[in-house]
């Protein structure tokens, strides 16, 4: 690959209230660029741009300029060059440089190969005359970041230029009090198009520290305004200011504002009116001033105002530049995380209370999103310890006093001989500094021993709880031995549809009706399980011929473990590199005895939100009956069973206590485990009990003792119909009738077709069986028992239906008893014959 190494200069000044930035033609380019050029290898990025300014503007350093002993930024990317058209990568080091000699503006502005772009033309790529400007100085000043990223509807600003003036003179009120100028992202041009607003606005957003909302009517009437809300509200939390860095300016009255609870405007407006602690945030009221054009911004009450807001912004720069300063070995959390608000929130409620916390995964698997959401707490919650924050690795670890150890290198301490012989001593060393820090957060990453967390270890090994924060993180400990430990437990759920639905299209556009219907089933396919989804969005993001159509009929005739394990070969996942998705579950899987393993096995042979108990527990009792033998002196080992495996988060309550929840992806391990024939002798087994369970329900049907298996049973008659299983058609036959007569119409009527649809296809196929055609007349028989009472036409239809094909049987000889007389009987009664 292609390799460009470089220095570039940043050489700016204020003027009306704004930064320009020097820039210079390219005539290969045929645009504007930073003055800059290529480093030799003989010299220092330093040395290069002392060169390069002298060569391409006459300046000299100690004479004309000064340039900075450091730089600003160091940058490495990879892009295509307009030059070669080759794809390069690039080094390139960014130096601050002051004009200081007299005269040496004048020199510039004579040269007209140099000019002096503003900030909104960098952003736009055009100067004001429609010349262009190279892409690059929007990459470096996104790069720098911004102070001020401001969001306001562009019909607000006109005719008279009111939102610019109200910008400008917040620039004003800022530079009274400091001589470094506020950054500010203003983006004056008309957005004509969504991906005009992507390529021009994207990342301003996200390379600013603070946004600063203009409202008003048009504001929240405005597509692109609730986009950078939307965007910025989500990566809000990782500029270190959760619920603090958008600073509303209320300009134009709108109704309702106050009160805004619910939907996706509303949403947006409470967002903007509290903060997502449910606190107000603070925002600038100059409503009765706008009115009065741009001069009221002069008036005293409005400055007074402004000066306010400028403070408030101060404060929140200098906490942001505090957190960048701050020691850090926690990872930065992916941009591509979503959602999890409320769990954020309830960590900062905990932690401060002297509590160690601790974020566990649902249904025991990897992979949910506890150590990424770790990371994000960190990011989030900086500037709450100024003492530093810090990751360590506790695989295996059972004793702090081997944490306080990795932490000691962390810190920057040098442990004498002594220490460096005596555990006891060395931990003392870094308890000892910890407590001399300011508050400060350890991170405990992937804890399996429940030992390391145990109080009685804490508080001989750790500083007090106003010292250090703790946050564990971990999918292999039991919940309840956390809880007995004095531990928070913070249970993490799968992802929401509509946060599954927003990872997937971070990462790939979800563009039209088409494509958004397979996403929805491939994210419900995938259970809201967080790296799955990201596996599934990073293979679609390297694939643009693939659709999300394509993928999901892949997953549909694959199977997710297969699809999924495919893809993990073929994708580099940044938070998750060397893992696949079966390994993630191995760990837990191979420390369950025989009973708990079977027990899973069958669970995952069941629909996932309706795993009935009564029914594992017949299975291992026919299997492994030993198993379940109760010991005097010892508990019910069902009972101890079930709650292992909860405890274990590989199953979850329900409302009912005799259903579990079992996550998709666990079923797909289990089922890849297993050998075929292993496989189809539990399958069968299942089968054989579901039918007989439907037929005796449906015959002894009661609102009381056998009612509680009507989820179950539908729920498996929808997940056989899925398969197309024959045996979708008896279930469907024996649990429509019961199911209309419950009230869930919209089952028993999907139940009824089924049976229909199913009964029909199985006798064309098979005519000469008797079997299969009074399945298909009983059916029929059904449908017009459901309908009778509403739709009486419709119910002849069906019993003229169920009379031609038992007359069929009878013309063929298939009648087996004398019963199938007597409902044929019944038949020509019901259409009056």
């Amino acid at each position: 690959m292609r390799k460009s190494v470089a220095s570039i200069a940043l050489i700016r000044r204020e003027a009306d209230s704004q930064t320009l930035w020097l820039a210079q033609w390219n005539e290969g380019w045929k645009a504007f660029n930073f003055v800059g050029g290529h480093k030799h290898d003989d010299e220092s990025f330093r040395e290069c741009i002392v060169r390069e300014i002298a060569e391409e503007l006459g300046l000299h350093e100690g004479q004309d300029v000064l340039v900075a002993s450091a730089p600003l930024k160091h940058l490495e990317y990879t892009d295509v060059s307009r030059r070669t058209g080759e794809e390069t990568e690039y080094v390139i080091e960014l130096f601050d440089v002051a004009l200081t000699g007299s005269g040496v503006r004048s020199k510039i502005d004579s040269d007209d190969s140099n000019r002096w772009l503003s900030e909104p033309e960098i952003m736009a790529e055009a100067c004001s005359d429609g010349r262009p400007i190279s892409p690059t100085p929007k990459r470096f000043l996104n790069q720098l970041g911004w102070d001020l990223f401001i969001s306001y509807a562009h019909k607000d600003d006109q005719p008279e230029g009111w939102v610019t003036a109200l910008v400008q003179a917040i620039r004003r009120e800022h530079a009274e009090f400091t001589p470094t100028p506020l950054r500010v992202f203003f983006d004056r041009q008309e957005i004509r198009a969504m991906d005009d607003w992507q390529r021009r606005i994207f990342d301003g957003l996200h390379a600013s520290k603070l946004m600063l909302a203009v409202l008003s009517e048009e504001y929240f009437r405005s597509e692109y305004c609730g986009k950078e809300w939307r965007v910025y509200r989500d990566h809000e939390i990782r500029r270190q200011m959760q619920g603090e860095s958008i600073a509303p300016i209320y300009i134009v009255t709108v109704p309702g504002f106050d009160a805004a609870v619910e939907g996706l405007t509303q949403e947006w407006q409470a967002d903007l009116w509290q903060r997502t602690d449910l606190q107000r945030r603070q925002y600038l009221d100059v409503r009765q001033w706008r009115p009065h054009g741009v001069e009221a911004l002069l008036q005293i009450e409005v400055r007074q105002r402004l000066r306010s807001l400028d403070q408030q912004l101060s404060e929140r720069l200098a906490r942001a530049h505090r957190t960048e300063e701050s020691k850090n070995t926690v990872p930065r959390a992916s941009d591509h995380f979503v959602g999890r608000h409320a769990e954020l929130a309830r960590l900062r409620e905990t932690l401060p209370q002297g509590k160690v916390a601790a974020i566990t995964a649902v249904q025991g698997i990897g992979g949910i999103g506890k150590t990424a959401l770790a990371f994000l707490y960190s990011q989030a919650f900086a500037d709450h310890y100024p003492g530093g924050r810090f990751l360590i690795d506790a695989a295996g670890l059972s004793d702090l006093r081997i944490v306080l150890l990795r932490l000691a290198t962390d810190l920057g301490l040098e442990l004498n001989e002594a220490e460096q012989k005596d555990i006891d001593l060395a931990a003392a060393r870094v308890r000892t500094v910890l407590e001399q820090r300011a508050r400060s957060l350890l991170i405990l990453d992937n804890v399996d021993q429940t030992e390391l967390v145990q109080p009685r270890s804490r508080a001989r090994v750790l500083p007090a709880t106003e010292r250090l924060h703790v946050l564990v993180a971990t999918t292999r400990i039991d919940e309840q031995q956390l809880v007995d430990a004095g531990v928070d437990c913070l249970i993490l759920d799968p992802l929401s549809e509509t946060d599954a639905l927003e990872l997937l299209n971070r990462h790939r556009a979800i563009d039209g009706d088409e494509q958004w219907k397979a996403a929805l089933p491939i994210a419900r396919m995938l259970g809201g399980h967080t790296l799955a989804l990201e596996v599934v969005a990073v293979y679609l993001w390297k694939h643009p011929d693939v659709s999300y159509s394509d993928y999901l009929n892949r997953l549909e005739s694959e199977g997710v473990f297969t699809a999924l394990t495919g893809a993990d070969r073929a994708v580099e996942l940044s938070e998750h590199p060397e893992k696949l998705i079966g390994p993630l579950l191995e760990p837990t899987l191979a420390g369950l005895s025989e009973a708990e393993l079977r027990a899973i096995e069958y669970a995952s042979l069941l629909p996932p939100d309706a795993v009935a108990l009564p029914w594992i527990r017949e299975f291992l009792l026919e299997d492994l009956p030993q198993a379940l033998v109760a010991r005097p002196g010892y508990g019910d080992p069902w009972r101890d069973l079930e709650r292992r495996l909860i405890g274990l988060r590989l199953w979850t309550r329900g409302e009912d206590e005799r259903l579990v929840r079992i996550h998709r992806i666990v079923q797909e391990v289990s089922r890849a485990r297993l050998a075929a024939s292993s496989l189809e002798q539990r399958r069968d087994k299942i089968q054989r009990y579901v039918l007989h369970q439907a037929e005796t329900f449906a015959k002894s049907f009661s609102l009381s003792a056998t009612s509680w298996q009507v989820e179950p049973l539908r729920d498996y008659a929808l997940f056989a119909m899925a398969a197309n299983e024959p045996t979708a058609v008896h279930l469907a036959q024996w649990l429509s009738q019961p199911l209309h007569d419950l009230g869930p119409l919209a089952d028993a009527g999907i139940l009824a077709r089924t049976a229909v649809a199913g009964g029909a296809r199985l006798a064309a196929a098979d005519p000469g069986n008797p079997g299969w055609q009074r399945d298909l007349w009983g059916s029929y028989w059904r449908m017009g028992k459901m309908t009778e009472q509403s739709q009486v036409d419709n119910a002849r239809q069906w019993w003229q239906k169920a009379y031609d094909v038992l007359s069929e049987m009878q013309r063929r000889g298939l009648f087996v008893s004398s019963q199938d007389e007597r409902f044929l009987d019944q038949l020509l009664n019901k259409l009056g014959r």
